[in-house]
């Protein structure tokens, strides 16, 4: 219910934030390519969801189970536009390192007439690509700005199911709760992924920057261009964050696994049963 409010009253900063980041990767064919991986995970947790729906109804289980089924399948087909809109944002990235790349391609294909042909053209490319970056950068800060708090959401969520499900895979010896561990854990592993995707990017666009000499080229212009674009890089964090409250990266993921264990632990010794 929490998601279906955010999307539906951020509605319109989630359709500003698609167009954007589709007019920077002006549409490009292979996009949907690069989010493939994604789209696999997301259609097999789909398809796990279906088949628990559809065997509770054979088994007859009590309504409320298959409603909160259903609801489950519907969060996640809304929640695919947040994993979406952050594969654009890793490859409007993309694009930025794709742009440097060229204009070191331009100066060691033009060696000879550099100085006398590229100065300017490099830093007027080179101020386009910075203030494409900013604008990237603020599409970031929007995605936070809607789903910061779906993220939180998720990540809660996933901690206590995971460990409530694998504590009855293990007691129990059931195959339905090892599949359902699978599935929650899977939830937040693809979150975590697609954050690590844009922070490489991130670090990728840093590491090229600092490598370009200030004096690769004549002119205070490209110099007062490519200090700017350092500047920017090491202050813009593209960080995925959870409500402002902790970043979302690799480390959640590992948390969630050691906390996983004490929780275990805890409820052994409680001697829990949740069946």
């Amino acid at each position: 219910m929490l998601y279906f409010l955010s999307c539906a009253y951020n509605r319109h900063n989630i359709s500003v934030c698609y167009v954007k980041c589709l007019d920077i990767l002006s549409y490009k064919k292979n996009t949907c390519l690069k989010m493939s991986s994604v789209f696999i995970i997301s259609g097999m947790h789909m398809f796990c969801l279906v088949v628990f729906f559809v065997n509770s109804v054979t088994t007859h289980e009590p309504a409320i189970n298959l409603v909160l089924q259903a609801q489950d399948f519907v969060c996640f087909m809304f929640e695919m536009q947040f994993y979406v809109l952050l594969l654009l944002v890793k490859s409007s990235l993309e694009i930025i390192t794709h742009r440097i790349s060229n204009f070191f391609h331009i100066i060691k294909e033009n060696q000879i007439s550099t100085k006398l042909l590229l100065p300017d053209y490099f830093a007027n490319c080179l101020e386009d690509t910075r203030l494409l970056h900013m604008e990237i950068f603020d599409i970031m800060v929007k995605v936070n700005k809607i789903f910061g708090l779906d993220a939180l959401t998720i990540i809660i969520q996933s901690r206590i199911l995971f460990a409530i499900n694998l504590y009855s895979c293990i007691t129990n010896y059931a195959i339905k709760e090892l599949i359902e561990s699978i599935i929650t854990f899977q939830r937040v592993a693809l979150l975590c992924y697609c954050s690590e995707l844009i922070k490489r990017n991130e670090n990728t666009i840093k590491s090229m920057i600092n490598e370009m000499d200030i004096n690769l080229l004549p002119g205070e212009n490209y110099k007062q261009q490519r200090l700017l674009f350092n500047h920017q890089v090491e202050k813009l964090k593209f960080d995925l964050d959870a409500y402002e409250m902790f970043s979302i990266n690799l480390e959640t993921l590992l948390s969630i696994i050691i906390t996983t264990a004490s929780y275990l632990l805890l409820f052994s010794q409680l001697n829990l049963d949740f069946q």
